[in-house]
């Protein structure tokens, strides 16, 4: 025999062998599978999981409110952008005349 024909059979023996330790591990694996054991009935682990996921529904809003609330706080409008006005100046437009009767105040 050729050194191919050789070692094309080796391979063949090792692919052989690897598909047949894996196929062994998998029955392994699906032998000492058991049937899950339920605490009470499942509709009553339904309707707790639903008010667990309407409870986490309620908490998810109240943290986003809360979010929002501090974006307000920082000063970040919409785009994300911090503005550098303070609040009130904002709110009120200063003209030139403003600031003179102002300097003039002070």
């Amino acid at each position: 025999m050729s050194v191919f024909c050789e070692s094309s059979r080796y391979v063949r023996d090792i692919s052989f062998d690897s598909l047949k330790s894996y196929f062994r591990q998998l029955q392994e694996i699906s032998d000492s599978v058991v049937e899950a054991e339920l605490e009470g009935s499942l509709t009553d682990m339904v309707i707790e999981m639903k008010a667990a996921v309407d409870g986490l529904g309620v908490k998810i809003n109240g943290l986003q409110s809360h979010q929002r609330y501090l974006d307000n706080l920082s000063g970040t409008n919409a785009t994300g952008e911090e503005d550098d006005t303070c609040i009130v100046c904002r709110f009120v437009t200063v003209t030139p005349l403003h600031l003179l009767v102002f300097t003039l105040r002070l």
